[in-house]
C-alpha cells in the first residue's frame, strides 16, 4: 500500500485538559479513527480529564491512546504514575511524548528506560509509540547504532510542509503538522475546535488494525448495556448464591 501524506485526512486529533470538553461524537462522524489523550506527566500529575473523555471516545466507537509527557525526574516514579493512571488496555495505545522541556528535559536514556519498563510491566514489546520533534533529532541525528529506537514507530511532530526524521526509521508511523496555530491546514477538529492534527499515510482500516501495535485489529469496548444470560444446574436441595461482580 503506497504511502501519501495527507494533512487534510486527519484520521485522529490529541487533545488534553486544554480542549476538554470536546464533542466526541462529532469527531468520529467527521471520519475521525482515534483519539490520544494526555494521561500524566513527570511522576505527580495526572490529566484531571482523562477519565471523562476516554469514556466518551469509547461512546463514540472511537480507539483510545495515553500518552505520558515525559521529564527528568525519577523514570520509575514516572512509570508507577502512567500505569495507575492511564490504565491502558491491550487495544489502547500507549505513548511516550518527548519535547524539550528546559532543565527537567528527559534524557535518551531516561526514555528508553521509561519505554523499556512500560513495555514489561504490560507485556507488550516495541509497541510504545514515540512522539517527538526536534528532541529526537538532536539526540539521534543519523545515526542507526541502537536498534531499539528504530522497533517503535515514530510519531513525528514537524510544523512544515516537509517533515524531515532521523535516520533510524524508513518513515514516521504519523506526523502531527499542526498545533492548531501553526503549520498547514486544517487547523482543528470537528468538535474540538484548534487543536493538534496528524496526518497518517495509510487509510482507516489500516490505522484501526495497527492502532495498539498488536498487528491485529483491536476489539471494540464491552457494550455497557450488555446483558448476559447464565443457566446454572444444581440439584434439588442445593442453593445456588449468584454474585455480580463489576468487570475491569
Amino acid at each position: 500500500m503506497k504511502r501519501s501524506w495527507k494533512p487534510n485526512q486527519v484520521f485522529f486529533p490529541d487533545l488534553s485538559h486544554y480542549e476538554w470538553p470536546a464533542d466526541l461524537n462529532a469527531l468520529a462522524d467527521s471520519g475521525c479513527v482515534g483519539l490520544i489523550y494526555k494521561a500524566t506527566q513527570d511522576t505527580g500529575y495526572q490529566d484531571p480529564t482523562y477519565g471523562e473523555a476516554r469514556a466518551a471516545c469509547y461512546a463514540a466507537g472511537m480507539l483510545w491512546g495515553a500518552y505520558h509527557f515525559g521529564e527528568a525526574g525519577s523514570v520509575q516514579g514516572q512509570v508507577e504514575n502512567f500505569l495507575s493512571y492511564a490504565l491502558p488496555t491491550s487495544d489502547d495505545l500507549i505513548c511516550l511524548d518527548l519535547e524539550d522541556y528546559g532543565n527537567s528535559t528527559m534524557t535518551l536514556a531516561q526514555a528508553k528506560e521509561w519505554i523499556t519498563s512500560v513495555e514489561e510491566n504490560l507485556s507488550r514489546p516495541n509497541q510504545c509509540v514515540i512522539y517527538a520533534g526536534n528532541w529526537i533529532k538532536e539526540r539521534l541525528g543519523d545515526s542507526t547504532s541502537d536498534p531499539f529506537w528504530g522497533q517503535h514507530r515514530l510519531w513525528l511532530c514537524q510544523y512544515g510542509t516537509s517533515p524531515s526524521w532521523p535516520s533510524a526509521w524508513k518513515m514516521p508511523w504519523a506526523w502531527q503538522f499542526s498545533d492548531g496555530s501553526v503549520g498547514p491546514e486544517p487547523h482543528q477538529a470537528a468538535g474540538c475546535g484548534p487543536c493538534d492534527m496528524n496526518a497518517y499515510p495509510y487509510d482507516e482500516a489500516q490505522l484501526s488494525a495497527e492502532w495498539s501495535g498488536s498487528e491485529g485489529a483491536p476489539v471494540p469496548p464491552p457494550d455497557q448495556n450488555l446483558i448476559v444470560t447464565v443457566e446454572i444446574s444444581a440439584p434439588a436441595g442445593v442453593t445456588v448464591n449468584v454474585q455480580q461482580q463489576q468487570s475491569s
